[in-house]
């Protein structure tokens, strides 16, 4: 069954146009992500990042002192970890993703 109307390249264009339009706008709003993600994303960079330095402490003991419990282990693993947080939060904070300075704030 043939359409009640004719594509042309008018037509073309502008769903084009209304496509780039959308997605620059769903790029631009979706800038937040769900907040479980971030604090998996903040757990693992932490242990990531301490464990190149040889520190032993788990995703599981990350957590931990996150959310404020305590945690046994070497005094000196326990204040790096403190450390990292606070140095990724502190970075968290002034990442500007929309800005070239904020690309190079993040290294």
């Amino acid at each position: 069954m043939k359409p009640p109307y004719r594509i042309t390249t008018k037509i073309m264009n502008l769903v084009s146009e209304i496509s780039r339009l959308v997605g620059s706008i769903e790029a631009t709003t979706f800038t937040i992500p769900n907040p479980s993600l971030r604090k998996k994303n903040k757990i693992r960079t932490v242990k990531s990042t301490l464990a190149i330095e040889g520190n032993t402490f788990t995703e599981e003991q990350i957590t931990a002192i996150l959310e404020g419990k305590r945690v046994l282990g070497h005094e000196k693993e326990l204040q790096e970890v403190h450390n990292a947080i606070e140095l990724y939060e502190s970075n968290l904070k002034s990442y500007n993703s929309k800005k070239w300075q904020g690309l190079f704030k993040s290294t």
